[in-house]
Order: C-alpha cells, then structure tokens, then sequence
C-alpha cells in the first residue's frame, strides 16, 4: 500500500496476514509437549505446568503436590505378549488414573511406564494420598487385554510444595524417590517424601560407584561357605557367594550390592565374574584328598538366564575340568514365577547337560510345590526363617515347625530331591533336623563363609587331623 508524505514523499508499506503461520507454530508446540500414545502432555510439558503452577501457588497461598507413578511388571507385559498389548496396557492405565482425579488435576506420561500428576489444594497432602491410594487400587485390578487378563501394580511416590521442595524440578525429584522407596519396600503401594530418602539415595549412588569400580579394578570375590552331610558333618558341597571387598571400606553389605546391581544391570557382569571365580576356586579344592566329588552350588539371579548361560558355564568347566555333575543351579522361586520361555529353555539346557537345580528359600513362597513338578528340580533348600523357629518362640511354634520341615521332607524325597536346611546355628537344630531325615545342612554353627584361602588351609588342617588320628 502506497501513502504520501506531507513532504511529497511516497512510503511503501507491506501488511501481511500471519494468521496461519501462529497456529502452526501453536500446533507444533502442542505436538512438542504431547505424548503421541496417551495424548497426555510429556516431560517437557508437565515440568512447563509445574513451573507455572508454583508462581500461581505463591500467589494465592496454595500447595501443590506431585505423584510419580511407576508400573511394576510393565516390562514382563512387553516382553511376553508384546508391544501391542503393552501400548493397551498404557491406555488403560490413563483411563483408570484419569478416573481417580479431578478435572483441574494435571497428567502426563513421561516415558515409558512412568506417570506424573500435579494437584493444588489449601491442604493437598491428604488429597494427594487419597488419589494415589485410589490409583493403587484401581490399577491393582486385572486388564482385559486382547483375550487375556493382565496385572499390573503401580508404585507411587508422592512430594509437596513448598513442605518438601523449593522448585519444580526439586519437586519432581522427590516424588520420584519417593516412588522408589516404595518399589524397593515390596512395590505396589504409595510412600510420602522424607528427609531420609536423601541419605538413602546418597548411600545408593556410592554404592552402583563401588559396583562400577568393582568391576573396573576386579574388587570382586567368590566366597565359600560349607555344605556337609547332616549324618556325619562330611562336607559334601560349596555354595558360592558374591562379596565386594573395597580396598578402602572392607567387604560391603551383599545384599544391598546384588538388590542396586539388579536395578542397574550390572548383575550380569557381576555373575559372569564371580563364576569364574567360583569355579576356578572348586578346582583348586579338588587337588586336595577327598574332594573330587564335593559340588559347587551357584546362585543366579533372574537376570542372568540369557539363552548364552549354558555356553558361557561350558566353556568354564572346560577350562578347569569340571564335570557338569559338580554344578548346582540355585534358583529361587522369583526366577520360577517369571513363567518366561527363556527361562525354562536355559534350565532345561542346563539340566541336559547335566548340572543339577537347587530350589532356593523353599517354603516361603506361595506355590513352591507345584514347581517341584513343573522344574527339573533336584535339590530343595529349606528357607533358614524355619531353623529358627524350630528352637525359639512357643513350642506350639516349634511343633508346627517340625511339621512343616518333616512335610517338605517327605514330598522331596518322593519327588527325587535332596533336601539341605539352610542357617543351622546350633547343635541342637542339628540332631533335630538329622532325626526329621533331611540330607544335608549349612550354618553357621559348620563355617561362616570364606574367601578361597581360608577354605584351603580349613580343609588342608581337616585333612591332616585325620590322617594323624589314630586308626
């Protein structure tokens, strides 16, 4: 368009409609902060709520309250009846936590199998606890999925503003250690945000540190602690156990190393090491007199049942010139309840090969017995939680414990299993569990376990003390 100056001048204006240009750029932004599965908003764009929900919350006095959800078998799901039902799984958990929360109330998928929900209120923590309880429930309930019914869990975490956090992020990071806390607690449940899970988290990420130095600097051992013969105390038998020994904080809890490495999937890593370890160890015992038909028993974790196993246990054995027949699989009853293809394939393997297959903390589980027939199960390890009721508490305690130790006893020992009573500490518990007919036992009151070279001077000292006695 053209105009004239007072001057005589003539301007040029240009005058454009930009319009359709805006509401692409609107489209494109609300395509950014949208998770195309779920039609939620995703991190970018729940972190976006959050920042603005706090400057409204300091304005107008209100608190705000974020859940981290995470689901608990998620990944069983995808990896056993495939992405498709996975992504309906999804679907039908944000119908399910949609119904729990109000209209106002922000939800977003952030990844994978992890929610988050904003909610403000004047007093939102008891709002907050009361929708994730409700979640809880509604989630814990089965999935109609393509023909089956499917179950899952969900673990909440849940944090407020300001009690708990100062910003967004902050807020965010705290409900999902609170989450956390309640996974490693026993999953499925709702945990509030406490000061000590700043200390736990700070404990955890020194801990997967060591994990990695560990591996790096080879800080890794195979510890070994007696099996014997419960007729005569022989020994018959090692299990191997993982231990990280820090050149600088000694040998650190193994519990808490095998639960992160597990969560980290490290685990491989560590098992593939300490086997070589262990079987490496089994053939130095064996040049001594007397040990060439004692086992060696192996823990694995759920995680290392990769279809390689099989070989990677062949080739040691080969390499030190141990028959299969030496080898003991312990698994417990997680790894059974799996119900994973590759499982039973890697068993039946190893079990063809001839390794034998211990069953774990036997009798602690739900439906232990029906794996005795559906597993090629060998030997049946009592939990030790029954040693110890057998000499403390009431003696309608101890009866009934009897009992239940003579029962497992007797439905082994039909089934063609060993039996071996794990935590024997005393004498007492000894002649006992002899008198019920169990096979072998391991304790303290026998050995605690011991790096490879305690081992060897304990059985060298036991081997020259009966040469020595008299005839």
């Amino acid at each position: 368009m053209e105009t004239e100056t007072s001057g005589g001048e003539i301007s040029l204006s240009v005058m454009t409609d930009v319009t359709a240009l805006k509401q692409a750029e609107g489209r494109n932004h609300a395509q950014a902060i949208t998770d195309h599965l779920t039609g939620l908003v995703n991190r970018q764009g729940f972190e976006n709520a959050l920042d603005e929900a706090i400057l409204s919350a300091d304005q107008c006095g209100m608190q705000l309250a974020c859940l981290f959800i995470d689901l608990d078998r998620f990944k069983w799901i995808n990896d056993n009846f495939g992405h498709a039902a996975g992504d309906a799984v999804l679907r039908q958990t944000v119908e399910r936590i949609q119904a729990a929360l109000r209209p106002e109330d922000v939800i977003a998928r952030l990844g994978g199998d992890e929610f988050a929900i904003l909610i403000a209120a004047t007093d939102v923590s008891a709002l907050a606890s009361d929708i994730g309880e409700c979640i809880c429930a509604a989630l814990h309930e089965p999935m109609p999925i393509a023909g089956n019914e499917l179950f899952v869990s969900a673990s909440v975490g849940v944090s407020v503003y300001p009690t708990h956090a100062s910003g967004a992020s902050d807020l965010l990071l705290k409900a999902d250690m609170a989450m956390y806390a309640r996974k490693r607690d026993g999953k499925n449940g709702l945990r509030v945000f406490d000061a000590s899970m700043l200390d736990a988290a700070r404990e955890r990420h020194e801990i997967e540190q060591c994990i990695e130095a560990g591996l790096k600097e080879d800080w890794f051992e195979a510890w070994l602690q007696p099996i014997v013969s419960l007729v005569d105390g022989r020994i018959v038998g090692f299990e191997a156990l993982v231990r990280l020994n820090h050149p600088e904080k000694g040998l650190m809890p193994p519990g808490k190393i095998i639960g992160i490495s597990e969560e980290t999937g490290t685990i491989g890593r560590i098992g593939d090491r300490v086997l070589e370890k262990a079987i490496r160890h089994l053939a130095a015992i064996s040049e001594l007199d007397g040990t060439r038909s004692t086992y060696l028993a192996v823990n694995f974790s759920p995680l290392q049942f990769e279809l390689t196993l099989p070989h990677k246990l062949a080739a040691l054995l080969l390499k030190h010139h141990i028959s299969p027949q030496r080898i003991v699989v312990e698994i417990t009853e997680a790894v059974l309840m799996l119900d994973n293809p590759e499982v039973h394939a890697v068993l039946k393997q190893l079990n063809e090969f001839g390794c034998r297959i211990a069953l774990d903390d036997f009798g602690t589980g739900y439906s232990s017995l029906s794996y005795l027939n559906r597993f090629p199960v060998d030997i049946v390890k009592v939990d030790q939680s029954f040693m110890r009721s057998l000499s403390s508490g009431a003696a309608d305690v101890r009866r009934k414990s009897r009992m239940l130790i003579k029962g497992i006893r007797t439905i082994s020992h039909q089934m063609g299993c060993t039996v071996v009573a794990e935590g024997i500490e005393t004498k007492e518990q000894w002649q006992l569990l002899r008198k019920l007919g169990l096979d072998y036992g391991q304790g303290y009151l026998f050995s605690r376990p011991m790096p490879i070279d305690g081992m060897l001077a304990m059985l060298e000292n036991e081997s020259e003390a009966k040469a020595s006695a008299p005839a």
